[in-house]
Parts: structure tokens; C-alpha cells; sequence
């Protein structure tokens, strides 16, 4: 299999099980929406914020060094034997840490909070930690050799089995505890599931074990710092609201993000694949391999993000009113939606290639900028959310995400040293304008479903031939696809 064809299929992998989960992960929140309401719904996406935090705290970044070091050592049955070793092991330790400090700080976050019952859902959570940081190291291994196929049924197991055991557990009237048992179930079986997979590449081997466990806690503290620092950025918002407003608000308020999450499938997925694939290419010194696979990602990824936020902005309240007809507080969260939407667009395909200094082995420049949009998103959260309530909470998001674009390129041309196609993507925006207004003229004369239809294959059209899609995009797209594909194309 070619590089291009095994690169692509990697990407179907990761992006099939990214879609499985959202599809999977939509129902858990609609059904917690209408049984529970907003307050139950909120209760749910703060402990889950929570539980997050904790993961990546006590994650130490050692599951994003094992992919780096398990993608250049693939090579090395040994190295690779005491590299997996030892993250096991040390995962381990932090996760037993893990469950007896958030066990028992779960009273005082509670009470920061103003949500009782939040203590006891937080109680809950902690005793998952452990097996959950070791299924993500479980994970990073799969990711790091790229066998997507196994991480993918890892993924989707756990997304069918939180469906299924959440729902059940709700509709037997456990409630919201019931929401959070079925967490823990699927998380502690998708452990298992993902131990079996790793298992097959590697033995156990805990030679030069203080050696690898320097190297790995080296490595993964700048990303521990820039990780809880970008989870901190990106739910800065829900627990702001939880401090200053109420459980209703922040129900509200997840249906927004539910939607976001869909739009930020698309760079997740493509970034579990260049992020090992650039390790790859640093360690060989193929530059040129790095920045070709970063332009198109970066182009691509805006081409279906600019398309879809549009037609997902002008759906939304359709959409919403669609799956809560009987709770019209979740109409309230169109604006900010349609905030984080603009947001997505913009942001989604730099993160495509997000990893892109991990990969060379520059950790500090993540955990740099991270630190200044913190500090943003800290100081504008606490100005705009007493003040607009939810729709301060997404301005809060959109403006420390799209801050760190101003530098982006230059950061990238001096530490990755891949320039930037700018005007390229410039063109595809002002495209996305153009389809913007074409809706806006017709949006009174034709209706809304088949005028997205319409807009899509128009925004096609033009994106050919301003030759934004080019012969050598068509010729990738067909040397990947079936041959009785092609023969039709």
C-alpha cells in the first residue's frame, strides 16, 4: 500500500470511529436533555469537565510522548518494549494518585461550585482514572505503530457501550448517577479491550526503566502543561458559568458544544494521523514529505469545516427544535452556537496539524501559547459571562482561539519550517463569504433543507474553478478510490 493510500485509509479509520462516536455521543446528551432537563444535563457536562482536567493532570502528557517514541522506534523491538513498559507502569501509579486526590477534593469542588450534588458524581468518576489513563496510553501505542483499525474498534466499543449503559441506566431511574456509572463501565471495558490490542506488538521490559522514565516525564510535562492548559481554554467557559451562573445555563449551553463537537471531528481525526506521521518524517529528515502533508490537511479541512459551519449555523434552529421539541430553553443556545461555529471554522484546520511542533520535537511552543490564551480566555470570561451570560461564555471560547492565528504562520515557518499558503486559503474563505450571502438572499424563497443542498453544490463548483481543487487533488482522490469508481469519475 502507498504512503497516500495508507495515510488516507488511516484517516478513514480514525474519522469513521470519530463519527460513530459523535452519532453515538449525540443521543446521550438529547436523551439526558429530555428527561432530565438542563439542570440534569448540566450536571452531567460539569462532571465531565472535571473529569477531563483530572485526566490529563494525571496523564502527566506520558500518552502523547509514547506515541512520539513508539512512532520513531517501531524499528526497535527493544526500545519499544521498555518505552510501552514503563508508560504502563507509571500510568498506573499516577491513576491510583488520581483516584484518592479527586476523591478527596470532590466536597470542596462542590462547594466552589454551589452543586451538591456534584460531589458525589465527582466520587463517582475518580475511581475510573486509573483504567482510563491506561487506555489512552493502550491507545497512543496502537497510534504510534498507526494500526487504526484496532484504535478505531476501541473507540467505537466504548462510544456503544456508554450509549447503551447510560440510556439503560437512566430510563431504570438511577438518574444522573446512572449517566455516570455507564462512564464508568464502558471506560473500564474499552481498557480491557484496548490492553488486548496493544499486548500483540510488545513484551514487557523494565530495563533502563529510570532512563525511559525520565525521558517520557521530560517530554510529557510541557505537553502535561500545554494539555490542561488547552482542556482549561477550551472549557474555561462551562466552568465559568458553573462559578457564575447556574446547572440550567450550563445545560443550555452543552447543547451548543454538542454541535461544535461535531465540527471539530473532522481536524481530531486527521491530527491522530499527522501527528505520528510528522514524527516519522522529522526522524527521516523528509521535509518536504512534512510540509506538503500540512498545507493540504490545513486546506482541506478549512474546505469541509467553511462549508459545514455554514449550513450548520443557518440549520440550527431547525435542527434544535427538531430534537427537543418540548424544551424551548435550548433555543437560547443559537447565538452562542453559531459563535463557536465561526470559531471551528477558522481554528479547526490549524488544529488539524496542531501536533506539528510536538512532532519536532518543540513541546514548549504549545505550552506557550496555550498559556497566553488561557490568560485571555480567564480575563474575558470573567468580564463577558456575568454580563451575557452564555453568549459571553462563547465569545469568551472564539476570542482566545482565534488570538494564537495572528502568529501561527510565522511560528510555523521558523519552528517547523513549513510556510503557510495563505493566499490559497484566503480564497476559499472569501469563497465561503460568497455561498454566506447567497443564503442570506434566498433563505425567505427557498426552503432551508434544499437551499444547504443547493449552497453545498455550488460552493463544489466554485472551489473547481477557481482551481482551489486542483488536477492533483483529483488524481489523489482517484488513485485512492476503487477502480469502479473511478471508471464513473
Amino acid at each position: 500500500m502507498s504512503e497516500v493510500k495508507k495515510f488516507t485509509f488511516d484517516v478513514g479509520w480514525v474519522f469513521g470511529s470519530s463519527i460513530i462516536t459523535l452519532i453515538l455521543a449525540f443521543p446521550i446528551n438529547i436523551i439526558i436533555g429530555r428527561l432530565l432537563g438542563a439542570e440534569g444535563l448540566g450536571l452531567y457536562a460539569m462532571t465531565m469537565v472535571i473529569y477531563g482536567i483530572a485526566m490529563l493532570f494525571f496523564g502527566f502528557g506520558i500518552n502523547a510522548a509514547v506515541v512520539k517514541f513508539v512512532a520513531e522506534h517501531k524499528g526497535d523491538r527493544d526500545k519499544l518494549n521498555q518505552v510501552i513498559t514503563n508508560g504502563l507502569l507509571n500510568s498506573f501509579i499516577l491513576g491510583f494518585f488520581g483516584i484518592i486526590i479527586l476523591y478527596s477534593l470532590s466536597s470542596n469542588i462542590a462547594n466552589i461550585f454551589n452543586m451538591q450534588e456534584l460531589e458525589g458524581l465527582i466520587k463517582l468518576i475518580s475511581f475510573v482514572i486509573p483504567f482510563a489513563i491506561i487506555n489512552q496510553l493502550n491507545l497512543g501505542v496502537l497510534n504510534g505503530l498507526r494500526i487504526m483499525r484496532s484504535y478505531s474498534m476501541v473507540i467505537i466499543t466504548q462510544s456503544v457501550l456508554m450509549l447503551v449503559s447510560v440510556i439503560l441506566l437512566i430510563y431504570l431511574g438511577f438518574g444522573i448517577k446512572g449517566a455516570i456509572l455507564g462512564v464508568l463501565f464502558s471506560v473500564f471495558f474499552a481498557f480491557l479491550l484496548s490492553l488486548f490490542f496493544a499486548k500483540k506488538f510488545f513484551n514487557f521490559d523494565f530495563n533502563n526503566y529510570m532512563e525511559n522514565t525520565k525521558k517520557l516525564l521530560t517530554f510529557g510535562f510541557p505537553l502535561l502543561s500545554a494539555n490542561i492548559l488547552n482542556l482549561t481554554n477550551a472549557r474555561i467557559d462551562v466552568l465559568l458559568l458553573g462559578y457564575f451562573l447556574t446547572e440550567r445555563e450550563i445545560g443550555v449551553y452543552a447543547i451548543a458544544t454538542m454541535f461544535l463537537q461535531l465540527m471539530l471531528m473532522i481536524p481530531m481525526a486527521i491530527q491522530k494521523i499527522t501527528y505520528p506521521a510528522i514524527s516519522y518524517y522529522y526522524g527521516k529528515k523528509n521535509h518536504n514529505a512534512i510540509e506538503s502533508m500540512i498545507n493540504k490537511c490545513i486546506k482541506y479541512t478549512l474546505i469541509f469545516l467553511l462549508i459545514g459551519g455554514v449550513v450548520l449555523a443557518f440549520l440550527s434552529g431547525d435542527i434544535i427544535r427538531l430534537l427537543f421539541p418540548h424544551r424551548p430553553e435550548f433555543l437560547e443556545g443559537i447565538l452562542p452556537l453559531i459563535i463557536l461555529l465561526f470559531m471551528a471554522v477558522f481554528r479547526g484546520p490549524t488544529a488539524s496539524v496542531g501536533a506539528s511542533f510536538t512532532s519536532v520535537g518543540k513541546p514548549e511552543i504549545p505550552l506557550k501559547i496555550e498559556t497566553i490564551t488561557v490568560l485571555t480566555a480567564v480575563i474575558s470570561g470573567i468580564v463577558l459571562i456575568p454580563l451575557f451570560g452564555i453568549v459571553g461564555a462563547a465569545s469568551t471560547v472564539a476570542i482566545s482561539k482565534l488570538m494564537p492565528l495572528s502568529i501561527y504562520p510565522y511560528l510555523m515557518k521558523r519552528y517547523v519550517g513549513v510556510r503557510i499558503q495563505m493566499r490559497l486559503y484566503g480564497k476559499i474563505i472569501f469563497i465561503g463569504c460568497a455561498i454566506s450571502l447567497f443564503i442570506l438572499l434566498f433563505k425567505n424563497i427557498i426552503n432551508n433543507y434544499i437551499l444547504a443542498i443547493i449552497a453545498s453544490v455550488l460552493y463544489l463548483i466554485l472551489l473547481y474553478l477557481t482551481k482551489v481543487i486542483t488536477k492533483e487533488d483529483k488524481a489523489m482522490v482517484q488513485k485512492i478510490l476503487p477502480r469502479r469508481i473511478n471508471k464513473i469519475i
